[in-house]
C-alpha cells in the first residue's frame, strides 16, 4: 500500500496488465474501489463529452457568424 499519489495512480492506470486499482480513505477507513477500466471508460466519455459540447459550440459559431 502506498501514500496516494497522482503520477503514480496515472502510471498503473496506463499499465494493461493492471485490471484493479484501490484507492483507501485512511482518515475515516473507509475504502473506495475504482477498477481501472472503469476509470478508464469515465475518461474516455468525458474526453467524449467536451468534445461533442466543443463542436456544438464551434458549429454554433459558424451558423452565427461569431467565429
Amino acid at each position: 500500500m502506498q501514500d496516494f499519489d497522482l503520477g503514480a495512480l496515472e502510471k498503473a492506470l496506463s499499465n494493461p496488465a493492471v485490471d484493479h486499482v484501490r484507492v483507501f480513505d485512511k482518515e475515516t477507513g473507509g475504502r473506495i474501489d475504482i477498477e481501472a477500466v472503469s476509470l478508464r471508460q469515465m475518461i474516455v466519455d468525458a474526453v467524449g463529452e467536451a468534445l461533442a459540447k466543443q463542436k456544438i459550440m464551434d458549429d454554433y459559431g459558424r451558423l452565427t457568424g461569431s467565429r
